[in-house]
């Protein structure tokens, strides 16, 4: 049996119960998209090592849910990848108007 929290909530005539859903956990499309926004943050001008942080910390929760190292790494990779030929493409269309 899975466990609810409860919050009590107060009302004109007692106390009411409301059961709160647990969170969902992380998934690595989440993950993915999250690193790509990061990463375009980084591209963009924003602080890289603060985005590069962000990365870390969101591939650590995955590393805390089973997922191995290789693989967020490999996740980062594809992202960035992503992220080079969406700008790629970006450029080739503002330079052909």
């Amino acid at each position: 049996m899975k466990k609810m929290n409860l919050v009590t909530e107060e009302k004109d005539r007692g106390i009411i119960l409301t059961k709160v859903p647990p969170k969902k956990p992380y998934t690595k499309k989440m993950f993915m998209s999250q690193t790509e926004l990061y990463l375009k943050g980084m591209k963009g001008g924003f602080d890289k090592i603060e985005m590069g942080n962000k990365i870390i910390q969101k591939g650590n929760i995955l590393r805390k849910q089973g997922v191995p190292r290789s693989e967020v790494i490999s996740m980062i990779k594809k992202a960035n990848q992503n992220v080079n030929r969406l700008l790629r493409n970006r450029a080739k269309r503002d330079y052909n108007r």
